[in-house]
């Protein structure tokens, strides 16, 4: 943005926060950064330079974008970027201007003393320099990416580099227009709303390939069924639904079509009334991206996980390989949590830049440690932990479960502050990731001060996931427990699984709750698990405790219930 580097050294104050635009970043009121990727971040610069005024999309496209053709999901991401590092949850900070644009209300703010920005003048369009609007690829390699898939192979999409892989390694996608059932205009636009929304969504989810909207309008006007755009681009699955309105009420109907067989993989349905269509559009987006973007949890890993257990174990390729070593990674067994590090060892041997299986043995070997027999068995399982950490980071920097174990890492090395940056970075990256929010709230339950924002993560991400699997109660109760919500917490580890690290944090809970004798109980049953833990060991052995309160918080309670010293 061209304004931007005229402005250098310039701050900028908007309610709770202040732009620096000499380094390109947003800090809060607490000098913390809050890190927004260019694109959103020149959104929000344009925005305050001429806060509390309706700044136009033309405006916003024009000076962002310049000599960039892109749709309007480019810029509707920009703003929930935006929102959530501004935690403007109730829009009313960024508010939105129905078919005109957006504002910044500074309610009082210090004003820049500059005009307004002047805008450039925008370029003829050319349609062969159309852009998806978060590839950064050109549509006309679209007839390309379809071929490709057809001879065999999947695509990633990093940065504007498009590298075929094995055709297991990526799941992909086409979200076919929300059909309005009912007709008129204002409908017509809340059905094209949701579908933008959520492709933008999905294409956040960094190990799915999302064909662009523009595809997806192109073949549905055609009249073409769901099933038939699907198998014609050779995509895996086609997502369709349908909007009706019926008095003051609407109904919206999602599902998602395996093109192979033809069958439903997943369905849902919401009804809200038709005056909260903002909070329809968010609910609808948050849950589809959850639902089908979770690579651990979501529908499409279980549905590849089922496909991949029904094949002969010699023909698994990585990402197959990947998800079954998930699946013996989350019963938290001794004998699963070895299974499923020699299976994602096999999984970056296939592949070396598998960022998300290198993360995953990250988590692998510091769950094995939980069963370590000795000091040396534990100072090797984290010295393999840190090696996965770095190839995980190696692979891909922006990857939010890499950066989750990258905080660790950065703790490790006396990085507390890096360690927040990275948990918070991962959160904006996956917003709408229970996955990712859940484990976010774990690490960061000893990390964050106050914990409260771990906290909000893990609620978050049962809200996302109405049926969490039993590791989501083992992040609740660990983000609860630093919060100081003991009740919450010993509630959550009755739901966790039968794992040390949750029976040493629900005798913790426990004590500092009040209840001495069921925390005692629980340290003997955590003894039984491990013998000859000490409470000095656990906090030796997460070296990752940036945060000296959370270290205190945890050896008070291990006094109260019993653990050794």
């Amino acid at each position: 943005m061209s304004s931007a580097s005229a402005s250098a050294g310039q701050v900028i104050t908007i309610p709770g926060f202040q732009l620096d635009l000499a380094q390109a970043l947003v800090r809060d009121a607490g000098g913390q950064e809050v890190r927004l990727r260019p694109q959103s971040f020149d959104v929000l610069h344009l925005l305050a330079l001429n806060a509390d005024r309706v700044v136009t999309k033309e405006e916003l496209m024009q000076s962002v974008w310049t000599g960039t053709v892109v749709t309007d999901d480019s810029l509707v991401q920009c703003i929930k970027e935006i929102r959530l590092a501004l935690n403007d949850r109730e829009h009313r900070l960024v508010r939105t201007a129905p078919k005109r644009g957006y504002s910044l209300v500074t309610a009082g703010a210090p004003r820049p003393e500059q005009p307004a920005v002047p805008l450039p003048e925008p370029e003829p369009e050319n349609t062969d320099r159309r852009r998806f609007g978060h590839a950064g690829v050109s549509t006309l390699a679209l007839g390309g990416l379809a071929c490709a898939a057809g001879l065999g192979g999947w695509w990633w999409l990093r940065g504007t580099a498009v590298q075929p892989v094995a055709k297991a390694a990526q799941p992909s996608i086409i979200v076919l227009p929300i059909r309005n059932i009912s007709g008129g205009d204002r409908w017509d636009r809340l059905a094209r709303g949701l579908t933008e929304d959520i492709t933008t969504d999905l294409a956040r989810h960094r190990w799915l390939f999302i064909i662009a909207s523009s595809a997806a309008f192109q073949r549905a006007t055609a009249g073409t069924d769901t099933l038939a755009v699907a198998r014609d681009l050779q995509v895996r699955f086609a997502l369709d639904g349908s909007l009706q309105t019926e008095g003051d009420s609407v109904r919206v109907n999602a599902r998602l079509i395996e093109a192979e067989t033809g069958a439903t993989v997943w369905s849902q349905h919401w009804n809200r009334l038709t005056g909260q269509l903002f909070d329809i559009q968010d609910a609808i987006v948050e849950a589809i991206s959850s639902a089908l973007g979770s690579a651990w949890t979501g529908v499409i890993a279980a549905s590849d996980r089922a496909k991949a257990r029904r094949r002969p174990t010699s023909n698994l390729q990585a990402y197959e390989l990947f998800l079954i070593g998930l699946e013996h990674k989350h019963r938290f067994t001794p004998q699963d949590l070895v299974s499923a590090r020699d299976l994602l060892r096999r999984a970056v041997e296939l592949d070396p830049g598998f960022s998300k299986a290198w993360a995953a043995l990250a988590i692998v070997h510091v769950n094995l440690m939980q069963f370590a027999a000795d000091d040396t068995a534990r100072q090797a399982e984290l010295t393999a932990r840190r090696h996965a950490i770095e190839r995980a980071h190696a692979a891909d920097p922006d990857d939010p479960d890499g950066l989750i174990q990258w905080s660790w890492l950065r703790s490790l090395d006396g990085d507390p502050e890096g360690a927040v940056a990275a948990l918070r970075r991962a959160v904006t990256m996956a917003p709408n990731n229970a996955d990712v929010l859940a484990v976010a709230g774990l690490e960061g339950g000893t990390h964050c001060e106050p914990a409260d924002e771990a906290l909000d993560w893990v609620r978050h991400a049962h809200r996302l996931n109405p049926n969490p699997p039993a590791w989501y109660f083992m992040c609740l109760g660990i983000a609860a427990l630093y919060s100081k919500q003991y009740a919450l917490a010993t509630d959550a580890f009755s739901r966790a699984p039968d794992f040390p690290l949750v029976w040493r944090h629900r005798a913790v809970a426990q004590a500092l709750n009040g209840d001495l004798a069921a925390a005692r109980q629980t340290t003997r049953r955590l003894l039984d698990l491990a013998p000859g833990l000490s409470a000095r060991q656990i906090t030796a052995d997460h070296g990752e405790w940036g945060n000296p309160k959370a270290v205190a918080l945890f050896l008070e309670g291990a006094r109260l219930a019993g653990i050794p010293a």
